[in-house]
């Protein structure tokens, strides 16, 4: 299994909250990159966070994650005709808007 630094790009506010979420879940964001990818892949029919606005920005954070794990999740994104980098962040805003990190 190899691994890779990937990035995703987040607005600040986005980017703020993400970094208090981790902080409230004692764990690290790039720990919440990967359970985001893990659950693109475990679950491909949920399309419920394609309905938040998508946030992109000029903030990156990033993770090793595995090629498998990448590519694996960047296919669900094209079966949802979805920009795969849109998709993690959508997925992301969804769980900050569900803490109250973000509105």
């Amino acid at each position: 299994m190899t691994t890779h630094p990937r990035g995703v790009w987040v607005d600040p506010y986005v980017h703020l909250a993400l970094i208090e979420y981790a902080w409230l879940k004692r764990t690290t964001m790039s720990d919440v990159l990967r359970s985001v990818l893990e659950y693109i892949v475990e679950h491909p029919d949920d399309d419920s966070y394609l309905a938040v606005p998508d946030r992109p920005g000029r903030k990156r954070f990033a993770a090793k994650t595995s090629d498998e794990q990448w590519e694996a999740a960047a296919a669900v994104a094209l079966a949802h005709g979805v920009g795969f980098h849109s998709l993690i962040r959508r997925h992301i805003i969804k769980v900050l808007k569900e803490e109250g990190l973000i509105e």
